[in-house]
């Protein structure tokens, strides 16, 4: 080591791989940083100069590495929290008073109301169709040979044909023959005064949507089951 001059750790190490030797003579290694002896040939410090830039570019992609490790990271927390707030609010809405989404095992069905005959079954799965305002949307499960007499309605009638074959008549008479039969996955809406007649063949499960409230004003009082 020459007088005056300390050289650390570092410094001893760059200079094994540099190929100098305590003495200033050459070990046949790869050079040290820049600068480190006077008495390093040009291509001694060249090659100092490239294993530095290299050791600088590993330190470098060490980082590089280790931010995407961490930005992974964080992607998959973000995407656990997601699916954690999605099935806490599906929780929520099953357990609350309002529920808004129902499976086929949760739709709950109930006697009808007084304006159809007795032996269907209803479940009101949206709104109150008996209400002065507001949608509606309610199943009607009806039995085979099930009749819903001659009817109007005041609001528009949207309704879907869940299961079984739906057959509806136009008129003021009921006349099985000029009936048609609308089978599972039908549509129809009935404006206001559409007079319409219906029967179930086999059983049969339709969707009645449209704005509370919902009533059924028969062409024929004697028809009417809530004055019965």
């Amino acid at each position: 080591m020459r007088a005056g001059t300390e050289v650390t750790r570092e410094n001893k190490l760059y200079r094994r791989r540099a190929g100098v030797t305590r003495d200033g003579g050459a070990t046949g290694v790869s050079p040290v940083q820049p600068g480190g002896d006077a008495r390093l040939s040009t291509n001694q410090r060249a090659t100092a100069k490239d294993w530095n830039a290299q050791r600088d570019l590993m330190y470098n992609f060490s980082g590089v590495l280790q931010l995407q490790l961490f930005q992974e990271a964080l992607a998959m927390r973000t995407v656990s929290l997601a699916v954690f707030c999605i099935c806490a609010g599906l929780l929520l809405a099953q357990s609350g008073a309002h529920q808004n989404a129902f499976t086929p095992d949760q739709i709950k069905y109930g006697p009808p109301p007084p304006f159809v005959a007795p032996g269907a079954q209803v479940a009101v799965l949206e709104g109150d169709p008996t209400a002065t305002t507001g949608d509606f949307t309610i199943w009607l499960k009806m039995p085979d040979g099930y009749k819903i007499a001659p009817h109007w309605h005041p609001k528009r009638e949207n309704v879907t044909v869940i299961s079984g074959n739906f057959k509806v008549g136009m008129g003021d008479q009921f006349d099985e023959a000029k009936m048609m039969t609308f089978p599972a996955g039908s549509f129809a809406y009935l404006d206001p005064d559409m007079h319409h007649y219906a029967m179930a063949s086999g059983e049969v499960v339709v969707q009645v949507h449209g704005m509370s409230p919902l009533q059924f004003n028969y062409v024929n009082p004697a028809d009417d089951p809530s004055k019965k």
